[in-house]
């Protein structure tokens, strides 16, 4: 696997991008989220933490079903 050197200005134009592929939007959509999530990350609640974090895994184990 390469390098992901994605920001969070060139993720939001493969979002915004209908010509976009499915692959290229997974990738961006997840590094929005990272960044997001980072930028918040000191200021949420731990019940917050708790359903950010349930929904991690439920995207992992969604993308590995969808894998198999």
């Amino acid at each position: 696997m390469g390098q992901i050197t994605l920001d969070f200005e060139d993720a939001q134009k493969i979002i915004n991008n209908p010509d976009a592929g499915g692959d290229a939007r997974v990738i961006a959509a997840f590094t929005i989220a990272f960044f997001v999530a980072m930028a918040h990350a000191h200021t949420i609640e731990p019940t917050t933490t708790a359903i950010a974090l349930k929904l991690a895994h439920k995207s992992a184990d969604a993308i590995y079903r969808g894998v198999e």
